[in-house]
């Protein structure tokens, strides 16, 4: 045996160091998290961080209590917790990293295990064996937490810098000539709008498909501005937001996770609409008077009130849904929903007949 705390100092260091690192969990990854809230993230993580340590003591509690084994088991939740919580944002390096561990784990874990036992008594072998399974699974738990450090770390560095797990990917105007843009121009992309193959695509494969999605909106809206789309941890009722000041379209993360593909299309095609209602406003500030009551600008006077003076649904649930830029926004987007529909179902039809 090899002890250097009492069993009393080994359970009071776990809670010591369980609660520092809640702590930096709260302020750091737990903030970020891909799980829709903070609170029900806060009780994953703490209800993964009762399970590990409960099985780190069954290993180590008897004969392996050293600081060195403390912060094993504190960290190894913390890596289970950031697995979980970002496998669908950085599956490459997660997958990597974690497939490292798990081979060089099971390499050493069968060169323990099989090991010639030089004895004949019974008891004894059985006691060898029983060692040799501890010092297995010991060692597999130690691999598995240094790759798990890595990717936390990985995550954390990019965190620090970005403010974000990945920059928002600009539209640019530039890609708009001819027909390149429109929805039966990019079937190959769009085909993944199908509820099958979109739950089997992590986040950034999602984001792919929407940029492809803005830029076929930006064309058929006449949009030749800046219009970027990224993600971001938003409140839970919030599926998107679009800032005009920045001219970026902001998806919730929990839509891009549990979503269906048609609600999330609609949701991007809502918010491009609410950058061509700007630019409406923008045109008819600059237009002489005589070109003001075309009908493309019948409700050009309400947006802009609504824009100088607009109600969030914290404020009134019902002034928010009554805004004509809402109502507006709400037309266009099942318009557009039925279209990619249509498109995509058809698609899948002819695939199925050619089949």
């Amino acid at each position: 045996m090899y002890n250097t705390l009492s069993k009393t100092n080994y359970i009071w260091m776990h809670i010591i160091m369980g609660g520092i690192i809640l702590d930096i969990m709260k302020e750091l990854l737990l903030s970020y998290t891909l799980v829709p809230n903070l609170k029900t993230s806060g009780i994953m993580f703490i209800s993964i961080y009762v399970l590990c340590i409960f099985g780190g003591f069954i290993l180590r509690f008897e004969n392996r209590r050293t600081i060195g084994t403390v912060c094993l088991n504190v960290f190894f939740p913390v890596g289970v917790y950031v697995v979980i919580a970002y496998i669908k944002i950085r599956p490459v390096v997660i997958f990597t990293l974690l497939g490292i561990s798990l081979v060089l784990a099971l390499l050493l874990s069968i060169f323990i295990l099989c090991g010639k036992i030089k004895t004949d008594d019974k008891n004894r072998r059985l006691r060898i064996i029983k060692s040799r399974i501890r010092r297995a699974l010991s060692v597999s738990q130690t691999l598995l937490t240094l790759g798990m450090f890595v990717i936390v770390t990985i995550i954390s560095v990019e965190i620090l810098s970005t403010g974000k797990l990945e920059e928002p990917a600009s539209v640019s105007s530039e890609s708009y000539k001819g027909d390149a843009y429109v929805i039966s121009e990019n079937m190959d992309m769009l085909m993944l709008l199908d509820d099958d193959s979109w739950d089997n695509l992590d986040i950034t494969q999602k984001m792919k498909v929407l940029y492809t999605v803005v830029n076929i909106e930006k064309q058929k809206l006449g949009l030749t501005t800046k219009l970027d789309i990224t993600y971001d941890v938003l409140e839970d009722e919030l599926m998107s937001y679009y800032s005009d000041s920045s001219k970026m379209i902001v998806m919730n993360v929990s839509t891009l996770l549990s979503e269906s593909s048609w609600g999330t299309v609609m949701c991007v095609c809502h918010e491009v609409y609410h950058s061509y209602e700007h630019r409406l406003v923008d045109m008819y500030n600059s237009v002489g008077d005589e070109y003001k009551n075309l009908h493309i600008f019948s409700n050009v006077d309400e947006y802009e009130q609504e824009f100088n003076d607009y109600i969030t649904p914290e404020v009134s649930y019902e002034g928010y849904v009554d805004q004509i830029s809402e109502k507006d926004a709400r037309t266009y987007q099942q318009s557009r929903g039925r279209d990619y529909f249509y498109w995509v179902n058809y698609y899948m039809l002819k695939n199925d007949k050619s089949g």
